[in-house]
């Protein structure tokens, strides 16, 4: 693969994760401007997000199939071209009954997208450029988190129609699209730019399952903080929707942030010192969420606690790689498949709780899966090293 080759493919696949994160962002603002336009619950709009997760999830099993049958250039493409249809049409919407169905859409086309992204990258780059290229795409997602959902507020807060938020995701589609007409993708994509094909018939060990748990449950804490922090500013401190929007904001800042001091440091340190490290500070830090007592408490705990889940997420997949000599896109797929699973459970898991308790008690719930998060991480590493494969 030539180098202007390389860097469009990788383009393409960072605005995957734009993308997705210009849409998920600003859940939290965009519910209560469903809330006012449709007449329905602040629980329902929520739920009705993992509409969108759901997509993710199916998306991400059926890359499965239709790689190995068309490719993965037309696979980006025909899923390149739905979502900006999808994404058009949430202007025309006069009905709630067409959310879920459009929502599902999305999702589906972002899960196809998201997948494939992540398993270029990874058979783009060798072992020791992976975490830095993984990393990259955390940085697209966090500055589109970052840029759109203070937008979102002031959207909704001006009384403008709430589909004018996601024209900044139709915008980055559009511009994938013309990215990957332009590309090439190789028919069999292979581990590093010289590696052999890899066998996807190679038994994994037990820790890359544990590091599939630890993934699924980062994901479902991620959606929980950002679905249910503006509301929770808004119930516990009077927030208006714009400061809310910033709130969110601030912590897709942090995670920009811990994103690039990691990207620096997977020069540097392995890459397992980095995600323990990250997975314990992002657990103590998330308690200050829900026992803050003022508003601008409660924005300094979410930029800090995104400042410190910057360098885990894709960190503990690039580890994941490593229980194998030579990971196939299977392996990818499988944790590309576990965000997705914890993506997709959590807008309706945490309507659900919020329905039979309070906001309070699924903030809660974050510091509980980080802790868990962290303990699986524990374990993956002693297994590692049980088994004398040493991460780098």
């Amino acid at each position: 693969m030539t180098m202007g080759n390389k860097i469009k493919v990788s383009l393409a696949s960072f605005l995957a994760f734009f993308i997705i994160s210009s849409i998920l962002s600003p859940l939290g603002v965009v519910t209560g401007a469903l809330v006012d336009e449709f007449g329905i619950s602040l629980t329902y709009a929520t739920a009705l997000f993992s509409y969108v997760t759901t997509g993710l999830l199916v998306g991400s099993f059926l890359i499965l199939f239709l790689n190995p049958i068309l490719g993965v250039k037309k696979v980006v493409l025909i899923a390149g071209f739905i979502l900006i249809l999808a994404l058009m049409s949430l202007g025309f919407i006069s009905s709630a009954f067409w959310l879920p169905i459009v929502f599902f859409v999305m999702g589906l086309a972002c899960g196809c997208l998201l997948s494939n992204a992540a398993i270029t990258l990874t058979s783009t780059y060798s072992e020791r450029r992976r975490p830095s290229a993984l990393l990259a795409t955390d940085s697209f997602y966090s500055a589109a988190g970052f840029i759109v959902t203070p937008i979102a507020g002031i959207v909704v807060a001006q009384g403008m129609h709430w589909s004018i938020i996601y024209s900044m995701a139709a915008a980055a589609s559009l511009l994938m699209v013309l990215i990957v007409l332009f590309s090439h993708y190789p028919s069999e994509v292979n581990v590093g730019d010289d590696a052999p094909v890899v066998s996807d018939k190679t038994k994994w060990p037990l820790g890359t399952y544990f590091i599939g748990i630890a993934i699924a449950i980062y994901l479902t804490c991620f959606v929980f903080i950002y679905s249910w922090g503006p509301a929770y500013a808004e119930q516990s401190f009077e927030a208006t929707e714009a400061q809310s929007g910033f709130i969110v904001s601030r912590f897709f800042l942090g995670l920009l942030l811990g994103q690039i001091l990691t990207f620096v440091l997977s020069f540097r340190v392995k890459v397992s010192w980095v995600i323990f490290v990250t997975a314990t500070a992002a657990t103590l830090i998330s308690t200050g969420i829900w026992a803050s007592d003022t508003i601008a408490s409660m924005g300094l705990s979410m930029l800090l606690l995104g400042f410190s889940m910057g360098g885990l997420l894709k960190p503990l997949l690039a580890f994941g790689t490593l229980f194998l000599a030579k990971p196939t896109s299977r392996l990818v797929g499988f944790y590309m498949l576990c965000m997705a699973v914890g993506s997709a459970i959590s807008p309706a898991l945490s309507a659900f709780v919020v329905e039979m308790t309070s906001i309070k008690i699924v903030l809660t719930l974050v510091t509980v899966g980080f802790g868990l998060t962290t303990a699986l991480i524990y374990i993956s590493l002693f297994l590692m090293n049980k088994n004398s494969r040493q991460p780098s």
